[in-house]
């Protein structure tokens, strides 16, 4: 079955189950989790875009420099989080091992997308081919 690497192998190894992971990024360069926007919002908005994205990267950077206290800051918005619930506090930790906090070169990212592209294509998610370099930008994470 294809899961999130973080979440479900933690969950299904708690309960007992073992398994063999065949992660696709041994395999092939993927665009992982990332936000989107529009070019209208990139125009006329640019300083609402900065800031999320800066506010973020900071949430990212601060969950990984002390993943308890994003725990126990998760648990006054996130329903049924109990304190004491080793198995999400694993999917937290485990998250944080694959996040990249640190950006990458234009040609890694570049790669990634064509290659997300060619995947899409050939699962018929896409219908025609597009210049990939126009769906995406670092300019807000400099």
């Amino acid at each position: 079955m294809v899961v999130y690497l973080a979440n479900e192998p933690v969950q299904l190894r708690a309960r007992g189950y073992e398994i063999d992971l065949l992660r696709v990024a041994d395999s092939l360069s993927l665009v992982g989790n990332c936000l989107v926007t529009n070019e209208k919002s990139l125009n006329e908005r640019s300083e609402l875009v900065q800031g999320m994205v800066s506010a973020i990267s900071e949430a990212l950077t601060a969950t990984a420099a002390d993943p308890d206290m994003a725990f126990e800051v998760c648990q006054k918005y996130v329903e049924n989080l109990a304190a004491d619930d080793p198995i999400q506090k694993q999917v937290l930790l485990e998250s944080i091992k694959i996040w990249q906090l640190e950006g990458e070169p234009s040609e890694v990212q570049l790669t990634r997308w064509e290659n997300m592209q060619a995947v899409l294509l050939d699962l018929g998610l896409m219908t025609r081919e597009i210049d990939v370099r126009e769906s995406f930008s670092d300019a807000f994470t400099q």
